[in-house]
């Protein structure tokens, strides 16, 4: 072979080096196009999720803002309407004494003092409330017996409807209400409004005066098992505890207010106006023997006598032993009484005066 021939041969095998690097390099690159390529498309897929998800996210946050706003004024409304019950037993937790006599304008001082004594005790105890807290104040009685009760036991006072006149105008919030005569009308309505205040969102604290009824202990009694309830209750003391609800008082917040309320109960025969006085007769009497109603309800009264009616029983003799009544067993009997219709007419009406 000649040196030509050679030189030609090494240049071929130069060439075909260069061709094959040439392949690699256009392979590589194609592969890298390729990958930019694919890059490029996840990229674009990566943006418009991100996109997406800024849409969202801020779509989220508008939402929030506004709930948070919502949130806002809620608070700002349930603040505004922030109460505080104060639910009493009239017949069971009197005021002081003073009051009623002042009529129309000591209605008006105490129901002023127990709002204010309430938004105290609330202050101190419960910081973070709004200071427009309202006191709202429901008082049940029968008015009926207490007005009763009390000309007797003031005669020199005002009138007690000029008293409950007086508490129900010194502000709206303030209501002393006619429950009725029946004892259960002012019970139920008791029930119904403690029920009201524990069951209101709004309503922070639910002041309770009632101590002298052991009927409530069944009532507070169902809220024992719950902290928050409990600690939503203050019993207002005043005239002792009933035996059953002063068992349970200390589970639940207590207050007094002395000089607002009577430390007892008002006297159970305030309302009697005539007493009667049975004068024993002169000579034994035997356990069989009757009175004779007639001769009782004829007997007058001595002048020195308070206005107070007595009832004289007249001396009966004992029965002759000749004659002794007997009945169809041979039991003693007594004779039968005799008096008029006019005499029975009177102690009749005598005896409902003593328990009117």
């Amino acid at each position: 072979m000649t040196e030509n021939q050679d030189q030609l041969r090494r240049l071929e095998e130069q060439w075909n080096i260069v061709m094959a690097e040439d392949e690699r390099k256009h392979s590589l690159i194609s592969d890298l196009f390729g990958y930019i390529s694919d890059l490029s498309t996840q990229l674009a897929e990566a943006q418009m999720d991100l996109r997406d998800r800024k849409d969202m996210l801020e779509l989220k946050r508008t939402k929030l803002d506004h709930a948070e706003k919502q949130l806002e004024d809620l608070r700002r409304k349930t603040d505004e309407h922030v109460f505080s019950m104060v639910i009493i037993d009239g017949d069971n937790m009197p005021f002081q004494d003073e009051f009623v006599k002042d009529g129309l304008l000591g209605g008006k001082r105490v129901a002023s003092l127990l709002r204010k004594a309430i938004v105290e005790d609330v202050k101190s105890r419960f910081p973070s409330l709004p200071a427009n807290a309202q006191v709202v104040i429901r008082v049940y009685a029968n008015l009926k017996g207490l007005s009763k009760k009390y000309r007797e036991l003031l005669p020199e006072s005002g009138s007690f409807e000029d008293f409950v006149r007086g508490f129900n105008t010194v502000n709206p919030t303030c209501d002393f209400i006619d429950a009725g005569c029946g004892k259960e009308c002012a019970d139920e309505k008791i029930k119904a409004a403690l029920k009201f205040g524990l069951g209101d969102s709004h309503c922070k604290q639910v002041f309770f005066g009632g101590p002298g009824d052991n009927g409530y202990a069944r009532v507070f009694d169902s809220f024992l098992e719950d902290l928050a309830i409990r600690e939503q209750i203050t019993l207002m003391a005043g005239p002792p505890f009933a035996y059953e609800l002063a068992a349970i008082k200390d589970k639940f917040q207590n207050v007094v207010f002395d000089n607002i309320f009577r430390s007892h109960k008002l006297p159970s025969d305030a309302i009697r106006r005539t007493s009667f006085h049975i004068t024993p007769p002169g000579t034994p009497m035997p356990s069989n023997s009757p009175l004779n109603f007639a001769a009782a309800a004829k007997a007058p009264s001595s002048p020195a006598q308070s206005p107070t009616a007595q009832l004289y029983c007249p001396e009966t003799k004992p029965p002759s032993n000749s004659t002794i009544l007997r009945n169809k067993l041979g039991q003693r009997v007594d004779s039968r009484l005799s008096y008029t219709q006019s005499d029975f007419s009177s102690l009749k009406d005598l005896s409902v005066l003593e328990w009117t």
